[in-house]
């Protein structure tokens, strides 16, 4: 999955080693300063309540925050913030409030990989390592938001060597299977020598000789079928025009962050120190087991979810910056409500009848 980058920290205690947090400023200080032992005060009130108004507008979907435009999901269950906002600030509009914390676009992420031989693997920032999983079970090599290709390995001479045998690309409603032999199916149809057919949803499958190439979506692959082996080269002008991050044995390395994954390689090797365990960290060299997080059950099998909560083709995507926001707005909330009943106690509102 991927995160966007420069989200912001919207609640940041500021805290001293003597007086502890007692004056602590909601929302990390973004909506002004409060007294000590006195919790916000007037403006202060309004700011927050500015800022938790526009917050809550754009985690109903409506990102501008003016009225009727916010998704099913949120639209309409802030109001009571809008009431305290528009009642208690005579007009004041919190917009500004997110003008100078705007979160820019995640930039594009770019490349070309390769999966050849017993698989030999190079990624997308140009890292070098080897996965022979075991002959006969199936891998997720790249899932991404409604491309998944998995392969399933087949028995290379008497070492123990693997070898990609076939591959498998569930593409929406599409289905692409290509065979060592050079056959490729798409959609239950078997296509001959200089065939090109469209992709429901846009993009095709075309087979010149041997060599076989899918374009949908993000995702361009090239196949070189061998006859006793497949070897393929995996591109993508944006990998993450989805806002998705890919994954799978391969899709992993179509991470942008310019490190090379370089990993075990050799017999018996198994992508140790190169690929990443199920709780994503990554995993060891000489690591042998974490390979087995990658089975998926078949050719065509999609509930690949060890690794990418996309879960390919099931499953929905969770932006993460909003996670964030979502979180700092209980947050900030808490602390908003507690600084309201602080500031009862100790002046009974009075701070309200200061700015009337």
């Amino acid at each position: 999955m991927t995160s966007i980058s420069n989200t912001y920290n919207y609640f940041t205690p500021q805290c001293s080693g003597t007086t502890g947090c007692q004056s602590q400023r909601g929302f990390g200080g973004l909506f002004g300063g409060a007294g000590s032992n006195s919790g916000l005060q007037g403006f202060d009130m309004l700011m927050a309540f500015a800022g938790l108004a526009s917050l809550a507008r754009m985690l109903g979907g409506n990102e501008s925050g003016s009225e009727g435009s916010g998704s099913a999901s949120g639209a309409g269950e802030f109001s009571f913030l809008d009431d305290a906002l528009w009642n208690g600030s005579k007009g004041f509009d919190g917009e500004s409030l997110w003008n100078a914390s705007e979160q820019t676009e995640q930039p594009a992420i770019s490349g070309s990989a390769r999966i050849w031989g017993d698989p030999h693997f190079i990624g997308a920032d140009g890292g070098k390592y080897d996965v022979q999983g075991e002959a006969g079970k199936t891998y997720n090599l790249l899932s991404d938001r409604g491309f998944q290709m998995n392969g399933t390995f087949e028995k290379w001479g008497n070492g123990g060597a693997t070898v990609v045998g076939k591959a498998g690309i569930t593409a929406g409603s599409n289905y692409v299977e290509v065979d060592k032999s050079g056959a490729v199916i798409v959609n239950g149809q078997a296509l001959k020598d200089g065939d090109r057919v469209g992709l429901s949803g846009g993009g095709y499958v075309e087979k010149n000789g041997d060599d076989i190439t899918v374009k949908k979506g993000e995702w361009e692959v090239e196949f070189q079928t061998k006859g006793n082996m497949i070897n393929m080269d995996i591109d993508t002008a944006n990998a993450v025009s989805d806002g998705v991050r890919p994954h799978g044995l391969i899709g992993q390395t179509f991470d942008g962050d310019g490190k090379a994954r370089n990993g075990d390689k050799g017999k018996g090797a198994q992508g140790g120190g190169a690929i990443e365990r199920a709780d994503g960290s990554m995993s060891r060299r000489g690591d042998k087991d974490t390979v087995e997080s990658y089975e998926v059950g078949a050719l065509f099998d999609t509930s690949f979810g060890s690794h990418n909560a996309d879960d390919a083709q099931n499953s929905r995507y969770v932006d993460m910056a909003q996670e964030t926001m979502q979180f700092a707005m209980m947050l900030g909330y808490a602390t908003l409500t507690n600084s309201l009943l602080s500031s009862a106690s100790n002046s009974g509102y009075n701070s309200w009848n200061s700015y009337s």
